[in-house]
């Protein structure tokens, strides 16, 4: 028959095992825990960069609006155009589309027919652009953008 000091220390034994067990199992949720923490990191990390890399090609878009917007000819517009903003580096292209005869009064266009001039004219000359748009981020993000600008030209005062 077993003493009572065998038993204890039987028991001893089976609180180890017992108590090893549940270190470890608490140990695997604390870990699986810490993963998704630093997933989701991670996740959010990529989500911002590719929303930076959206907004520097808007810019780009921007910027080329601008340049479009103080020529009167085309002969003077840098089609290709490079622009770097923080770490995002923004390549635009701009492609004359189309041009065509704008027919109007300077009322039509007072009135929000069209969102220029408020003097009284025949119409004018509307070109039409293409602006392609590239943004490429720190960590190989890139997001492309193409938009349409028309402008128009031969008014007084534009």
């Amino acid at each position: 028959m077993n003493s009572d000091k065998e038993v204890m220390n039987m028991k001893r034994g089976v609180a180890l095992v017992t108590a090893m067990i549940v270190l470890l199992f608490l140990l695997a949720v604390g870990s699986v825990v810490l993963f998704l923490a630093i997933r989701n990191m991670q996740i959010l990390g990529s989500g911002r960069r590719v929303q930076n890399t959206r907004e520097a090609a808007e810019a780009g878009v921007e910027a080329s609006l601008n340049s479009i917007q103080q020529l009167t000819t085309e002969a003077g517009i840098n089609l290709e155009q490079q622009y770097k903003f923080g770490k995002y580096k923004v390549d635009v292209e701009i492609v004359p589309f189309y041009n065509e005869f704008v027919v109007g009064s300077g009322v039509e266009f007072s009135t929000g027919y069209e969102p220029i001039g408020t003097e009284t004219s025949g119409g004018g000359m509307s070109k039409i652009y293409i602006i392609y748009s590239s943004a490429k981020g720190p960590r190989k993000e890139k997001k492309n953008l193409q938009v349409l600008y028309r402008k128009i030209v031969g008014l007084p005062g534009k």
